[in-house]
């Protein structure tokens, strides 16, 4: 074998080294490798050639490889926290840098947990429904999991070419290895965390096999510290969304049954905080395929919203679905049962399915039913029931009795003449008297209270505010003016870090002035790493003549500090200063920082300027307030809160335009904010971040609005503002 000849994408050996390969089609001249993966053809551990990336997530990136000492494909996990390392620039490509101070820390934790979870996994090697650890060793400052390569595709990728689903029997018949194996993982004190048809690999034998275990975390917490938040929307549920939210097996059994759910249905389940304030998942039955009633219920009860109405394990699902004959294919007529009941709702005395035996037909009706309980059992009970009623008769006439015959011996008493001593005596007695039946009757009342109180209800875990707020009413309200604009907006409550957001939250728009986030993020970052000062000068560049700060023409060329620009940028939205500050990053550098630490809708194409341009900048409703949020939240030693809440607020007329132009939500000047306008009745555009800090509360709005009247857009979204911060103050 070759090593030069192998193809970096599918690590198959070429005829040569150049051009395109014969086997996958794939032209190495036509593809770029981003700056913070490793470089093709590495050789880790002395033995792993490293090829093209295949996945990346919030922990780490996945590259195809090559074991050449066995000549067998591998794919090979790099440990890369997004938000906490960086490849080293200088001259050595492989080594990973990690951040200073509490992200220093997350990440050499994080290095030793991935480390250990990779032992764990490797016990696992011989389970079928998960991809095998091969390997696990520390190299580049950082560490890396080899585990067997799955030649397949993804369940997405699956269910894309079967028209968006499958049969009931083979989702069942594919899955059943999976969640099997998924039990024996957690039996080991493991979770997966992002169970979906993305990270289930299906061989070319028709084997499912679960990928990616870098997100999973030890559900036994040892410290009392919060797991962190992984989420895929769809799939995770709303105890992933909230950072002390409780996780465990129960976490995986509603991402594998929302898997499942689409697996039937051809739709992915709505969002977990969504249907916290409005359930709308809809029945399995109600999509007109066959599907068994026990599974459609078995899987209905895996998604349901709160961990204690779940399956609490992956045995408990796998006895609901295939339990004694079940999971045959076969549909249960639901008989006289609506169509769109769910389980834990009461139907009446109609009869439900025994998730340990699975349904039963009555032969005379065809209906499904539930074996009557046994005679028998039914004759001890009620036997046993008499006995207990005539044993508490018999104490009841006894104490009756009791009480009469002292009576009558007090009132004869009472009638003899007593000398003074005596009646001191009996005074005394009495009282002892009353005060032991007084304490007898405290302790029999206690016991009867403790014999009789239920046993406790969990208490349900609190909903966040932002799910309590009707977002199709916020839509209803970003049109509410006509200004003609289409306005995606994200809200993150600082208190309760929890967000929720317009179904366009997420897609990357024109920023305009709003990018002055990502390249506060980008510098706020170097700052950190001691690669910038504050008091670093540069030189000033005055191009566009409506800067509004107060670095104007004659300071064009002059040397300034990074504290002057940052401050003429954050607070005025000068133009000048955010073209400086480009100058002094790059745009490479500010899209890379960004999209490393999950900011993947930011791309950055040129510097603000006057006139059109085929290049524009884009962000998303979402990040714009995620971005505000690290920064509240102290992600960094320098860019913190206290910095932006000196800094971060636009001090001009822009500064009311949007989320502050009423007086409540403006709190005598108390907010944070940046924002951008494009000035047109047509093809306008306003984007805003800000923090709201009115009545208490603290929670950050994102918006993007793109077309129409900028004016009147900022209009509408007041008038949404106005509205969320009602529902936020209504809690």
């Amino acid at each position: 074998m070759k090593i030069e000849n192998l193809c970096i994408n599918c690590m198959k050996e070429k005829a040569s080294a150049e051009g395109r390969c014969e086997h996958c089609g794939f032209d190495p001249a036509q593809a770029s490798v981003p700056p913070h993966h490793l470089a093709p053809f590495v050789i880790l551990a002395g033995k792993y050639l490293v090829g093209r990336a295949i996945g990346e997530g919030g922990f780490g990136i996945t590259y195809i490889g090559m074991d050449l000492n066995l000549e067998m494909r591998v794919a090979i996990k790099e440990y890369y926290p997004n938000g906490c390392a960086i490849r080293d620039m200088s001259g050595n490509s492989s080594t990973v840098q990690s951040y200073a101070g509490e992200q220093q820390v997350f990440f050499e934790k994080g290095r030793e947990k991935f480390i250990n979870e990779a032992k764990v996994l490797a016990k696992c090697m011989n389970l079928p429904g998960i991809v095998g650890v091969r390997d696990f060793f520390q190299e580049n400052h950082t560490a890396y999991i080899v585990m067997e390569y799955v030649d397949g595709k993804t369940l997405k990728a699956y269910l894309k070419e079967h028209n968006g689903r499958i049969s009931a029997q083979e989702t069942l018949t594919m899955m059943a290895p999976v969640i099997q194996s998924l039990g024996a993982v957690h039996n080991t004190h493991l979770i997966h965390r992002d169970i979906s048809p993305d990270n289930i690999m299906i061989s070319q034998t028709g084997m499912m096999k679960v990928l990616d275990f870098g997100g999973a975390r030890d559900f036994v917490a040892g410290n009392g510290k919060s797991m962190s938040i992984m989420l895929k929307p769809g799939y995770a549920p709303e105890e992933q969304y909230r950072t002390h939210g409780e996780q465990g097996p129960w976490t995986d059994v509603y991402a594998l049954c929302a898997t499942m759910y689409r697996c039937i249905t051809g739709e992915i389940p709505p969002d977990a905080m969504d249907r916290t304030y409005q359930d709308q998942l809809k029945p399995i039955s109600s999509f007109g395929v066959n599907c068994p009633l026990h599974v459609e219920q078995a899987i209905l009860k895996g998604l349901s919203v709160y961990k204690n109405a779940r399956f609490q394990s992956m045995e408990e699902l796998y006895a609901a679905l295939y339990g004694n004959g079940a999971g045959q294919g076969q549909r249960t007529d639901m008989g006289s049962q609506s169509r769109n009941s769910i389980p834990g709702r009461s139907q009446g005395n109609v009869p439900r399915s025994d998730p340990r035996t699975g349904p039963r037909t009555d032969p005379r009706s065809g209906n499904s039913y539930r074996p009557p309980v046994k005679e028998q059992k039914q004759s001890k009970g009620m036997l046993a029931a008499a006995i207990l009623g005539g044993i508490l008769m018999l104490l009841v006439v006894a104490v009756a009795v009791k009480v009469l015959i002292l009576d009558k011996n007090q009132d004869d008493k009472a009638k003899e003449p007593k000398t003074v001593a005596t009646a001191e005596k009996d005074t005394k007695d009495e009282e002892t008297e009353a005060a032991d039946k007084d304490t007898e009757k405290k302790v029999i009342q206690s016991k009867e209270v403790k014999d009789i109180t239920p046993t406790p209800i969990p208490t349900p875990t609190p909903i966040p505010t932002v799910a309590k707020i009707d977002m199709g009413h916020v839509e209803n309200l970003l049109r509410g003016r006509n200004a003609g604009a289409n306005t995606s907006l994200y809200i993150y409550d600082l208190n309760q870090k929890a967000g929720r957001g317009t179904g366009n939250c997420e897609e990357a728009r024109p920023a305009s002035a709003l990018i002055t986030l990502p390249i506060l993020y980008a510098t706020a970052k170097r700052l950190d790493l001691g690669t910038l000062y504050l008091t670093d000068t540069v030189p000033f560049e005055y191009t566009y003549q409506w800067g509004r700060g107060s670095l104007g023409a004659s300071q064009n060329g002059e040397q300034v500090t990074i504290q002057e620009l940052l401050e003429n940028m954050l607070m005025y939205s000068d133009n000048n200063a955010i073209n400086t500050m480009i100058n002094t990053l790059t745009l490479e550098f500010i899209n890379t920082t960004c999209q490393n630490a999950g900011y993947t809708s930011v791309d950055l194409q040129r510097k603000i300027i006057s006139g059109s341009s085929s290049l524009n900048n884009y962000m998303s409703a979402k990040d714009a307030a995620l971005f505000v949020r690290d920064f509240y939240n102290n992600t960094f030693k320098i860019i913190n809160r206290d910095f932006i809440l000196q800094y971060m607020r636009i001090s001009d007329k822009a500064g009311r335009l949007g989320l502050f132009q009423t007086d409540m939500l403006y709190n005598a000047g108390n907010y944070c904010s940046q924002n951008g306008i494009v000035p047109d009745t047509v093809s306008g555009r306003y984007t805003e971040a800000g923090i709201i800090f009115a009545d208490g509360k603290a929670y950050v709005i994102g918006a993007l609005a793109e077309g129409g009247n900028a004016d009147t857009a900022a209009g509408e979204l007041s008038d949404a503002a106005v509205y969320i911060h009602s529902c936020m103050r209504e809690g």
